[in-house]
């Protein structure tokens, strides 16, 4: 009886000490919070051309990089994106920088270079903000392009 006795104690303890182990490996870390600030323009964007038989998609990264793919074409470069002064009437201006481009043909069938080109658009944001247009005049009186949220 001494000898189950014994074993039995050597176990509980054992049992005791795992019990203890799982218990504080369970509790939960600190909990920390992360704001992270991105661009509104971020994400991926797309605009149908031709009644849809062909779609250019626009990603606008966090980091400040884009990728455009139009038809067998592709496109990539650095942006920013700059929001008016609080108070001010102007649009937000996207001022992108083309960098690589394959020479491939668009959704439109044309071929440009567009290596080394600056562009800028002022940006019209639709309510709710699924939709963008790209604007040539300030106040977003005309604008010719229209590209619709896909991703986040």
């Amino acid at each position: 009886m001494r000898l189950k006795q014994a074993v039995l104690c050597s176990g509980l303890a054992a049992l005791s000490g795992l019990v203890n182990s799982v218990s504080m490996a369970a509790e939960p870390a600190p909990s920390t919070i992360q704001v992270v600030t991105r661009p509104l323009i971020a994400g991926l964007w797309a605009m149908p051309i031709a009644g849809g038989a062909c779609t250019e998609y626009y990603n606008f990264q966090e980091n400040g990089e884009f990728f455009i793919r139009s038809a067998a074409e592709r496109v990539t470069g650095k942006y920013q994106y700059e929001l008016p002064e609080v108070g001010d009437a102007k649009l937000p201006l996207l001022t992108i920088q083309i960098q690589q481009d394959n020479l491939a043909a668009d959704c439109a069938g044309t071929a440009v270079d567009q290596r080394n080109e600056t562009q800028q658009q002022f940006i019209k944001w639709s309510n709710p903000p699924y939709q963008i247009q790209f604007c040539s005049t300030v106040d977003g009186s005309r604008c010719e392009v229209t590209l619709a949220k896909v991703l986040p």
